[in-house]
């Protein structure tokens, strides 16, 4: 994307979501530090305890600082409580307070730590895609999809040439959902198959309102997952990566999916294609190589929801 190896990997951790793991790990690193420098003993000694105080206080401010840019779309609540919690344990606390204060502000951090990290553990796990009835992709997206130019396959072309499957593509280069739920244009045929969202990348960098962003997600969804019904297909949503300070956009997807009950692909994989090395021309259109293994990220996501392929019968000669 920038041309950079590491450059791209730090972009894509963050994108990804896996900033916000490593923010978790620095906050219990601290909490394990400052327990080391004496919190835990009665008698912290000298200049050593010193450090190891100081050393917690620093893990405890990096990992606040990687968690406020992580995005992670965590319940507002919870990153107040998180806040509050680190601040008043890495500057107030004492270890003279007496061993139950200690140990007591010690897990309650902790505790809010771990609790945020199985939260966003479980957005980061393939989701369960209910199988449907027919083998066939459908898939509504934007430039991702629809591409720059025609110089190669595109991965929804790819998808379909590699793994035997039928693919109607609508994309439309900077499209955003309110496009694909207002615009006459936008013509989804019935299918039995996966319907497949790849949208919402064009309102997190255009600055789309979230609330809008939400409630038109959800209407969208809602009305592709009827259509899908009524031959037994399935819809499913594309994770969206996610820039910092942009966190409400992740939050709002997920609700717009949860109220609709419709599975989401989570973010980092999308992440990892668009920062992959060679996978992007311009940091957002994919390449050749990038179509590739776009291609194999959304089979691997829901292949499984597909029906085996028509086995097909031998050919026979007929006797004159």
């Amino acid at each position: 994307m920038t041309g950079s190896p590491l450059l791209d990997a730090v972009l894509g951790h963050f994108a990804g979501g896996g900033a916000f793991f490593t923010a978790c790990g620095l906050l219990l690193v601290a909490v394990g530090l400052r327990l080391r420098a004496g919190f835990a003993r009665d008698a912290p000694a000298g200049r050593r305890a010193e450090r190891w105080s100081r050393g917690g206080v620093f893990a405890a401010v990096l990992g606040t600082l990687l968690l406020i840019f992580s995005a992670a779309p965590l319940p507002r609540w919870w990153y107040g409580f998180a806040f509050c919690i680190t601040a008043w344990w890495t500057f107030a606390a004492r270890p003279t307070w007496q061993a139950g204060w200690r140990y007591g502000s010690a897990a309650t951090l902790s505790a809010c730590v771990l609790w945020g990290a199985g939260w966003e553990l479980s957005w980061r796990l393939p989701p369960t895609v209910p199988q449907a009835a027919e083998r066939e992709l459908v898939v509504i997206g934007d430039s991702l999809t629809a591409g720059v130019g025609r110089e190669s396959a595109l991965w929804p072309e790819l998808l379909g040439e590699t793994h035997d499957v039928p693919v109607i593509v609508r994309a439309v280069p900077g499209a955003r959902v309110s496009n694909a739920l207002n615009d006459p244009g936008w013509d989804v045929p019935e299918s039995g198959g996966v319907l497949l969202l790849e949208l919402g990348g064009n309102d997190v960098l255009g600055d789309t309102n979230t609330g809008a962003f939400r409630s038109d997600l959800r209407t969208l969804l809602e009305r592709l997952k009827r259509r899908a019904a009524e031959r037994g297909g399935t819809v499913v949503a594309v994770g969206l990566p996610l820039p910092p300070m942009h966190g409400a956009y992740g939050r709002a997807q997920r609700e717009a999916c949860t109220a609709a009950g419709v599975p989401l692909i989570p973010r980092h994989v999308l992440a990892d294609v668009l920062f992959a090395p060679h996978a992007t021309s311009d940091g957002l259109h994919l390449t050749p190589a990038g179509h590739a293994a776009m291609a194999e990220a959304i089979w691997a996501a829901v292949g499984a929801a597909l029906p085996p392929p028509a086995s097909t019968p031998p050919s026979m000669e007929v006797a004159p």
